[in-house]
């Protein structure tokens, strides 16, 4: 029975993987055809930065935007715990993160249950990002 969420956790964890990298393939392409624009990435929500949230709030908001299905709450968050820029591409600790996630994600089965569905895990996000 333990099987099952560690094997829902790798399904999400590639759709995760599949959704960066459309989104890196794209912004590449993007900043590719001429476009000036730039943005600035503020903290939405009153929140502080991610060097604020401890490793394991990191995971937990991590986990918890993955399981909203949310394109635009995954973004947001990857961006939040400093996975992503403001233009969507993986940071230098994109890939350690991820493989710690997946160390973090087997120890932490309580938790993946408790957001299991995509509304606890908007809850959870709207909380905590």
């Amino acid at each position: 029975m333990k099987l099952f969420p560690v094997l829902a956790l790798l399904v999400l964890f590639m759709s995760l993987c599949n959704m960066l990298n459309r989104n890196t393939s794209q912004s590449n392409t993007n900043s590719n055809s001429g476009n000036a624009n730039s943005s600035t990435t503020t903290t939405t929500g009153g929140g502080s930065s991610s060097t604020a949230m401890s490793e394991d709030e990191k995971h937990k908001l991590f986990q918890a935007a993955g399981m909203t299905r949310d394109q635009a709450t995954i973004l947001e968050v990857t961006r939040r715990v400093g996975l992503t820029n403001e233009n969507n591409m993986p940071s230098d600790s994109y890939q350690d993160f991820v493989k710690a996630h997946m160390n973090w994600a087997i120890k932490n089965a309580d938790f993946i249950r408790e957001v299991s569905t995509p509304e606890k895990a908007k809850e959870y996000v709207a909380k905590h990002k």
